[in-house]
């Protein structure tokens, strides 16, 4: 379960519960802080007090985001009781970053460990105490109050004796203090902690001058335990790129995939056109999904819609067929390959899915083995669909809104 709270549309605050994919007002709950003190207090799971409360009408959370109208996932009603901390040194990587920063060169790094590394080592050794014995105390750094932190989507403000504004990218854990003083954890939230990096390579005594910033957590709250593994990449998204979104979904044995390509804030006029060329290519190759058809025509109506428009095709990746697995025959590339011969029968599903540069049709790989980028560095849109071919009209298994206007196909 992941929880929000945003403002109604009668201007007065709400909580939602999202569970399957789908948000729902709680009934009657104005704060999820609220929510949990009454979990803390009673013995029981938030959960458990949420399902009591009762779920109503569904609400759009990527409109409740369009229109700013999120706010943080947990506050306090008394800000300057909401205190916002951290830990650090929790891992090899924070612990090696910061061994490095107080390192001010090649001579010293063959001096004795830094402060940073000596606290590593001591969490390494005495961080996990058995039964019975006591832990060694965390490194732990005081970042502000619930007056700083800013709403999701909102700004994050930088004060002007900053030296630098850098978004670190974090899991807070989200904690409430019951009447008894006792602690409860409520669960977890993605937070950008915002720190001076500059100010805090001064010296380690500097750390704590770093973190007095601003800060951002949410806008969702995940209710009970984290995945037992939680990994992956990080990166900064600034008004005018565009996002790929690729999901694929394995279901009673069966397997879909979809995907789209998202403007953040405002795109330049060439990347909406690129946007909008890409999705009406592959309308374009879905129209021809039907029975008796040529797979060569379907794939080829996408490279001449694009092309037509001044855009190229990558040739490096392809659609594909699929079913009872992601990937099956037939290959489906985005353009009129001379040797493809397939005609299309009732039941066929395919996965079309163009892929189009605003330059050169070329990609390459990054040395992650995972992650393709255009060769001469302009953007490239994606968007998928899976079809099922029938004896009448194809049939999109993966319907969505459509995210452009259609323009008219060129003849």
């Amino acid at each position: 379960m992941h929880l929000i709270q945003f403002i109604d549309a009668a201007g007065q605050r709400a909580v939602g519960a999202t569970e399957n994919g789908v948000t729902r007002v709680v009934t009657g709950a104005a704060s999820v802080y609220a929510l949990a003190i009454e979990a803390a207090d009673s013995g029981r799971s938030l959960a458990d007090v949420v399902a009591a409360k009762g779920l109503g009408a569904a609400v759009d959370r990527a409109a409740l985001a369009r229109d700013g109208k999120l706010l943080a996932p947990i506050d306090h009603p008394d800000a300057a009781h909401l205190h916002v901390t951290g830990t650090g040194l929790t891992h090899l990587g924070s612990a090696s970053t910061r061994d490095a920063m107080h390192k001010s060169d090649a001579a010293a790094a063959e001096a004795p460990l830094t402060d940073s590394m000596k606290m590593f080592r001591m969490g390494l050794e005495g961080g996990k105490p058995a039964p019975g014995e006591v832990g060694v105390q965390p490194e732990w750094f005081y970042k502000g109050n619930g007056f700083a932190v800013a709403a999701p989507g909102a700004p994050i403000p930088s004060p002007a004796f900053a030296k630098d504004a850098g978004e670190e990218p974090e899991v807070a854990g989200i904690y409430v203090i019951g009447k008894n003083g006792q602690p409860f954890r409520v669960g977890f939230a993605i937070g950008n902690e915002f720190s001076d990096h500059v100010t805090e390579r001064v010296n380690y005594l500097f750390l704590a001058h770093s973190k007095l910033r601003f800060c951002s957590f949410g806008p969702e709250l995940r209710v009970g335990e984290l995945p037992r593994k939680v990994e992956g990449t990080s990166r900064i998204i600034r008004d005018g790129d565009i996002v790929k979104i690729d999901v694929g979904i394995f279901q009673d044995g069966w397997v879909g995939d979809n995907a789209l390509t998202v403007p953040v804030g405002e795109v330049p006029a060439d990347t909406w056109r690129l946007l909008q060329a890409t999705e009406d290519s592959l309308d374009a190759a879905i129209a021809h999904a039907r029975h008796n058809g040529s797979l060569r025509d379907l794939c080829g109506s996408v490279e001449k819609l694009v092309t037509h428009r001044g855009f190229s095709v990558v040739r490096q990746f392809v659609g594909h067929g699929v079913g009872r697995r992601l990937h099956e025959e037939p290959q489906i590339p985005n353009w009129a390959d001379p040797g493809i011969r397939t005609k299309l029968k009732a039941g066929m599903i395919l996965a079309i899915e163009p892929m189009i540069n605003a330059g050169r049709g070329k990609t390459r790989t990054l040395a992650d083995n995972w992650t393709a980028v255009t060769v001469d560095g302009k953007p490239s849109v994606h968007f998928e669909h899976t079809v099922l071919v029938t004896h009448g009209d194809p049939e999109i298994l993966t319907p969505r809104a459509r995210l452009t206007q259609p323009l008219t196909a060129p003849a």
